[in-house]
């Protein structure tokens, strides 16, 4: 027994010390131990619950914070295994890419996806990067997900950040879907139309992302808080002439003017919904828009566009990825398997209505009969951890920088929460932000990261509750995705096609030359680095061209900012590759303590210790702020240009 870890744990677990101290050696399987101690954590303040984590794990990368042995409910995942009478999680993984077509028939049976008329054949794969899945098939993907009991509640959402909760059915929101798709058809638009949707995360923008997708036209996503200018140039790529707004709202005690900020755009015509809105040749309030409350579903094929979504575009035009009738299955398939929805859960996300996040919830939930919790407000605040708690929201989609904010304020601690998962998107996460996320779950609920994409619609690489769950880790592949690493030495992850749910076109870019063009072809190329811990977890060190080059020696700024950020004078910190002909100079920029003269060598002694001392800090820059996307994302480029 490790004396440090004794000592510690007899002084802040005193009744749980002399049962292990009579084991020669416990931390053999350090795994054990922590589950065991889980029940003892609960009154421990997080300080004294770290500490005896990471000195119970202090040797191994296997840093296993969860088991399935704390699952106090069946999962979806253990019931498929004993339908197929399979009794592990990587054999389930094995036969999902290996009977893929037979895994996916199963999978649209579970999920309940309708078709008008049948498919003649799941997948077709004549054309290896061009596969043609379901074909012949007639569907309208709304229709999937509106079978739940129309009594219980579709939607638990607040109108104000402190504000008291409200609640949508299933039937209201069925029939306010169908009084929009009737509103859009009354308009004079037909199937295929393009209708951008520039709003926050609300019940009525929800309603209207599906009301658009029933009546056969399209969504195209716009983050509100977008600026006309970048609002006007997504809607000129997609096309689209209308838009639905929210007149205003108040965030951050600000308020936000939607309406005024797209009053100078020429040539759009706005539905917009907010108080004493005056109809004029080019707008029309939302309550005059609405329409009857029946309204026939209009069939689409398969590769049919429902939404129209745009990767970030930090420095130059965004691509525009079309998601298709298909790409919700992807999504309610990862949902359903991996983040173990059901319909008894209550799901919310930290997102907006013009990122991928926002559709791929609605899905999760509407397809898997669930109920979706919307907050208006900002995520940071206590008046977000009120929220979680009244609302009695089970599966919490998180941000590794809003983890860290709320490990900073700690105003989530005082709430008790009854989340059973959390999910993580967005970007890589740290072990001890995710250690602070683990107990304000109180060691219970899982944390099952999730990496993908706009044009994966889902993940290709996640967690699973049937698995041990390490932190910072990925420990699978998402069910009937296969993945490759043709470059061992570089880590770069591959996508192996037939996948369900990749994108297959871009509408202002050659996909194939975004996504095929390189000397591994047919294999897809997403861009993402995984470090490969045995025996099947993976953790992320960034994205391939955020890689650089000192002096020789390959790094990601993902490792490096890792490291830098363990300076207690550092909030946070950028680490950018630099070249001006020559070669590759490292660049800092971080937010930080300028008062410390010495912080420049200090963070040097800190790279030079941990990673390599040839790695030099050519530019240390302070920053107030880094730049983010509005899913909170870095924007490392917008730095240099």
């Amino acid at each position: 027994m490790d004396p440090t870890f004794l000592s510690y744990l007899k002084e802040h677990l005193p009744q749980v010390a002399p049962s292990l101290s009579q084991n020669n050696n416990p931390l053999k399987e350090p795994q054990k131990v922590w589950v065991s101690l889980i029940p003892h954590l609960q009154d421990l303040e997080f300080p004294i619950a770290e500490k005896l984590f990471f000195l119970l794990f202090e040797n191994t990368n296997h840093q296993v914070y969860w088991s399935p042995s704390l699952l106090e409910s069946t999962s979806n995942l253990k019931k498929v295994m004993e339908t197929l009478e399979i009794d592990n999680y990587q054999d389930l993984y094995q036969w999902s890419i290996e009977e893929q077509e037979i895994f996916w028939l199963k999978t649209i049976e579970r999920l309940d996806i309708h078709f008008y008329s049948h498919f003649s054949s799941l997948v077709s794969t004549h054309q290896p990067l061009n596969p043609s899945w379901f074909k012949g098939a007639k569907l309208n993907i709304v229709d999937s997900c509106l079978v739940s009991n129309q009594k219980k509640p579709a939607i638990i959402f607040n109108e104000k950040e402190n504000g008291s909760l409200k609640g949508w059915s299933y039937e209201h929101l069925h029939t306010q879907i169908n009084k929009i798709a009737n509103g859009l058809i009354n308009l004079g638009l037909k199937k295929g139309a393009r209708i951008t949707i520039y709003s926050p995360l609300i019940p009525e923008a929800v309603a209207f992302y599906l009301g658009v997708i029933k009546a056969g036209m399209i969504v195209v996503s716009v983050a509100d808080s977008f600026t006309a200018k970048e609002l006007e140039q997504r809607m000129t790529i997609a096309n689209s002439k209308h838009c639905f707004l929210l007149e205003s709202y108040s965030y951050r005690e600000k308020v936000i003017n939607l309406k005024h900020k797209t009053d100078n755009i020429e040539g759009i015509h706005r539905i917009i919904l907010g108080e004493n809105i005056e109809d004029h040749e080019d707008t029309i309030s939302f309550d005059q828009f609405l329409g009857d409350e029946d309204f026939n579903s209009v069939l689409c094929a398969p590769y049919d566009y429902t939404n129209i979504l745009f990767s970030s575009g930090t420095t130059k035009a965004p691509k525009a990825i079309p998601w298709t009738h298909l790409t919700p299955i992807k999504v309610a398939s990862d949902a359903y398997y991996h983040q173990d929805i059901k319909n008894n859960d209550i799901i919310t996300w930290t997102t907006g209505m013009g990122w991928m996040m926002a559709p791929w919830m609605i899905y999760a939930s509407f397809i898997n009969g669930a109920t979706l919790a919307l907050y208006h407000g900002d995520y940071t605040t206590s008046n977000y951890g009120a929220f979680i708690q009244d609302s009695k929201t089970t599966i919490l989609g998180v941000i590794p920088s809003l983890v860290k904010k709320w490990k900073e304020n700690q105003q989530m601690e005082k709430y008790e929460w009854n989340v059973r998962l959390f999910s993580s998107t967005g970007e890589p996460s740290n072990p001890e932000d995710y250690l602070y996320l683990a107990y304000l779950g109180r060691f219970k609920a899982p944390i099952i990261e999730y990496c993908g994409g706009t044009e994966i619609g889902g993940g290709y690489l996640t967690g699973a509750v049937e698995q041990d769950q390490v932190l910072g880790c990925f420990s699978t592949p998402t069910l009937g995705t296969r993945i490759a690493f043709p470059k061992e030495s570089e880590n770069e992850v591959y996508i192996a096609p037939p996948a369900l749910g990749l994108s297959e076109e871009l509408l202002n870019r050659s996909h194939n030359k975004e996504y095929y063009n390189h000397e591994y072809s047919p294999l897809r190329r997403h861009g993402d680095l995984y470090e490969h811990i045995p025996p099947h977890y993976f953790r992320s060190k960034g994205r391939a061209d955020d890689t650089m080059n000192l002096g020789g020696i390959k790094i990601s700024s993902i490792e490096l900012e890792s490291i830098i950020n363990k300076h207690h004078d550092i909030k946070e910190s950028a680490a950018i590759g630099y070249s001006n002909n020559g070669p590759q100079k490292l660049f800092l920029f971080v937010v930080g303590n300028e008062k410390n003269v010495n912080l420049k060598a200090e963070l040097q002694h800190l790279i030079s210790t941990h990673l390599n001392p040839q790695f030099r800090i050519s530019e240390l820059i302070f920053k107030t702020a880094l730049p983010k996307t509005s899913s909170n994302k870095l924007m490392r480029r917008a730095l240099i240009h």
